[in-house]
């Protein structure tokens, strides 16, 4: 009779704190997608509305030329398919090589054991607590006495130190989950030790590779402190760098900036198209797990 008493109180409790995480959810939903839209908006309008209410999402006249006329602006600084192939190639040479690096090392840490392992793993680690830009000066004083300032390097080798730490971390904890049958009965069907990885590790980690490569990718894109030290050359100018430099040149036209900012963002969103599916997968077989 007790029982039956408490069960309807559980369910209610439990269909309250259900409808209140729909609700923080959606308002969470809103912040977040805010920004969005109003940088959307502002990329198609005339520029006027912006300062007359802050809060417009949808503008009296929708301007498309703007795009056009952002990759004449910006080619007054440095034009918008520089910025996009020197981002491009900083950001996928520096993915290329941290995923190598972190496949390589978590493998070893997962299925190995040597001496110093413990001590190893928690010295990569610690670069997880360490941010950029209080890494600045140790930086730049490491490029600079190798003779890397002004070019890609100068960016591309701190990147991949810096975007190691997460996906061994990740990719660590992956290959520990895999059965050790899987192991073995690869050793009883006569594949070699240094086949193994790629044939059959690396096909199951799919969703934690595309996990990580999204989360590199962010990271490496949006990168500003770094390379606005290092870079020195205008001819290497990345995204953030170059989105920045065009408020030293007189009067901005916000909604072309707005409009770069929509057509640089554009890699961002097709590198997620492109492995949401693995990285949704990562994210359902983690959960559950848990």
């Amino acid at each position: 009779m007790f029982r039956s008493q408490r069960l309807p109180r559980q369910i209610g409790h439990r269909d309250r704190f259900g409808s209140l995480c729909k609700v923080f959810a959606v308002v969470w939903a809103i912040i977040l997608l805010y920004p969005v839209l109003f940088i959307l908006s502002m990329s198609v309008s005339t520029g006027n509305e912006v300062n007359n209410l802050p809060a417009w999402l949808l503008p009296a006249h929708l301007v498309f030329g703007n795009y056009a006329q952002a990759f004449k602006f910006f080619a007054g600084v440095v034009s918008i398919p520089t910025l996009l192939a020197n981002s491009g190639i900083v950001t996928g040479i520096a993915i290329v090589g941290t995923m190598v690096i972190a496949v390589l090392v978590s493998y070893a840490f997962a299925t190995m054991s040597f001496p110093g392992k413990r001590i190893v793993f928690y010295t990569i680690l610690l670069g997880l607590i360490v941010p950029i830009p209080v890494m600045l000066i140790p930086e730049f004083i490491t490029v600079k006495t190798y003779g890397l300032i002004g070019t890609r390097f100068s960016l591309i080798l701190p990147y991949i130190a810096f975007g190691l730490p997460l996906p061994t971390l990740i990719l660590t904890a992956f290959f520990k989950e895999l059965p050790k049958e899987l192991y073995e009965a690869a050793a009883i069907d006569g594949v070699p030790q240094w086949k193994v990885l790629p044939r059959i590790v690396l096909p199951l980690a799919r969703p934690a590779i595309a996990t990580c490569v999204i989360y590199l990718g962010l990271q490496f894109w949006n990168e500003f402190s770094l390379a606005l030290v290092v870079i020195q050359n205008p001819a290497l100018t990345t995204v953030p760098l170059g989105l920045a430099s065009v408020q030293g040149h007189g009067i901005s036209p916000w909604q072309l900036v707005a409009a770069g900012v929509v057509v640089t963002s554009l890699p961002i969103v097709i590198l997620f198209l492109v492995f949401q599916r693995q990285f949704i997968e990562g994210l359902m077989r983690g959960s559950v797990k848990g």
